[in-house]
C-alpha cells in the first residue's frame, strides 16, 4: 500500500468552525490494492489538551464514512458533513493548549492504516448582543452595601 493515496480537503482554508456549524470536505483515496474486509473509511474529530499539568482528551465525532470494500484503482471523492462541538474551544498559551484534530483512516486488516491528520479551530459564536454595562461616570459612589443579601429576610 506505499503508493495509495489518502487526503482530506476541508470546506474552509483556515479550518476554522464556530460550534453547531456543519464541518464539510471531501476525502479523496485511490487505491493500488484492494481492501477488503475491515471496517471501512472511518471518521473521527477529537481535542486533547498539551502543556503543563494534567492532560486530558475527548472525542466529539465518530463516524464511519464509507464500510468499503475498496477495489484497486478506484479513485473515490467521498463527502462528509460532522457537526461542530460544543466545546471545548481551541486555546494556545504558554501552559496549556487545546487542540482539535480531525481524523480520516482506512481501517486495513493486518496492515497499517493509512490515516491523515487535520488540525482543526474550534472559536466561540459571535454574541447575539453586545455587553452594554454601566458607564465609568455610573461608579463615582461605592454601591450601598447589605446587611443580608437581597432576598433574605
Amino acid at each position: 500500500m506505499a503508493r495509495d493515496q489518502l487526503l482530506v480537503s476541508l470546506d474552509r482554508p483556515d479550518a476554522t468552525y464556530r460550534p453547531g456549524e456543519p464541518i464539510r470536505g471531501v476525502v479523496l483515496l485511490d487505491l493500488d490494492e484492494s481492501v477488503t474486509g475491515g471496517l471501512g473509511l472511518l471518521l473521527r474529530l477529537d481535542w486533547e489538551t498539551r502543556g503543563h499539568g494534567q492532560k486530558e482528551a475527548g472525542g466529539a465525532a465518530r463516524q464511519v464514512l464509507s464500510p468499503g470494500p475498496f477495489m484497486a484503482g478506484e479513485r473515490l471523492e467521498l463527502p462528509f458533513e460532522l457537526a461542530c462541538p460544543p466545546g471545548p474551544f481551541s486555546l494556545e498559551s504558554s501552559h496549556v493548549s487545546v487542540a482539535w484534530i480531525f481524523e480520516a483512516r482506512l481501517d486495513v486488516p493486518c496492515g497499517k492504516d493509512p490515516t491523515v491528520l487535520v488540525p482543526l479551530t474550534v472559536v466561540s459564536g459571535p454574541c447575539e448582543e453586545p455587553f452594554v454595562g454601566p458607564s465609568a461616570g455610573e461608579y463615582r459612589e461605592a454601591p450601598p452595601r447589605f446587611e443580608s443579601m437581597p432576598g433574605e429576610t
